[in-house]
């Protein structure tokens, strides 16, 4: 399922992974599948954003603003500050904040 792959995205790259979903449709169709998937990177510490762009320009214009400046963001942060040499990053797996805890309880 698409969900269990965000998931896995997301808990590898944290929060250098920015996730955004956009719905172009009639007002009257059914996206609230793809809002929730766009809820999951959150639960690992990357961002998530859904936009709901109905057939409007200005939607669709703001919702490839708000990639670009994902993108950008991204890219600033993986390069060196007044360079343009690629970080070294930590492959670190995170765990979903939803089930911190639970893994330490006893069980009854």
């Amino acid at each position: 399922m698409i969900s269990n792959r965000i998931d896995s995205l997301a808990s590898r790259f944290g929060r250098r992974l920015s996730f955004i979903a956009v719905a172009f449709g009639e007002k009257s169709e059914d996206f609230s599948i793809l809002k929730e998937i766009a809820k999951r990177p959150k639960y690992f510490g990357s961002s998530g954003r859904f936009f709901d762009a109905e057939f409007k320009p200005e939607s669709l214009g703001l919702a490839f603003s708000s990639l670009s400046s994902s993108i950008y963001e991204a890219r600033s942060e993986l390069t060196e500050l007044g360079g343009s040499f690629q970080r070294t990053v930590r492959d670190v797996k995170r765990k979903n904040c939803n089930s911190i805890g639970r893994d330490t309880k006893p069980n009854k």
